[in-house]
């Protein structure tokens, strides 16, 4: 008769013994990111010239275009914006790590070349949805390669560069995408890899 009372306080005890170490490895977890982020806020300044700095390829800028499509004259403008600008691929470093890397005065500016960053995937990939909607298929492989190459987390990118691949009967360059989809640093990675595979 005391037996089911006896297992309910054992099940208590257990799961009471579980909440304080979760509780006390949280509570690690936090003093360990609180210390990391008083280092970084204190870091100095540094060079940021061996950063992997992206540039718009001139030819870009000049392949076929249709004013009157969205996709076409949005991926223009943005392209034409980015030119002159930096652009830095710093997907999945997390603000603390840029801030010990670089310095925490950096921040904002590493901010800006990230953001550029994502506006320059967004156009790429703009322009290869026009590109291969309107035939051509040559250059929007080559948009989205570049895109794959500088580290672009769009899925649809590699979606499209994987049909493009089929419809050349390159196949076999699926695995090469792969490769580089498992080498992401982004939370996009493993969607990006099951949309390879199906």
């Amino acid at each position: 008769m005391n037996f089911p009372i006896l297992t309910s306080v054992i099940l208590f005890i257990i799961i009471l013994s579980f909440a304080i170490k979760r509780s006390s490895k949280d509570e690690r977890a936090l003093e360990e990111f609180l210390e990391k982020e008083a280092q970084a806020n204190t870091t100095a300044k540094k060079d940021l010239d061996k950063l992997n700095y992206i540039s718009v390829p001139a030819g870009f800028l000049s392949m076929p275009s249709d004013p009157e499509d969205h996709d076409s004259s949005e991926a223009l403008r943005m392209l034409n914006f980015l030119k002159d600008k930096k652009i830095v691929n710093l997907t999945g470093i997390s603000n603390t790590d840029l801030k010990l890397e670089y310095g925490a005065a950096n921040l904002p500016i590493l901010a800006s070349y990230d953001s550029n960053f994502t506006l320059l995937a967004r156009a790429l990939q703009m322009e290869a949805v026009y590109l291969e909607r309107n035939g051509y298929n040559d250059h929007a492989r080559e948009v989205l390669e570049f895109a794959v190459d500088k580290g672009s987390d769009i899925s649809a990118s590699y979606k499209l560069l994987a049909l493009l691949y089929e419809k050349s009967g390159e196949k076999n360059k699926k695995d090469g995408l792969k490769e580089k989809a498992a080498l992401l640093n982004s939370a996009s990675k493993n969607a990006i890899l099951r949309a390879l595979e199906d």
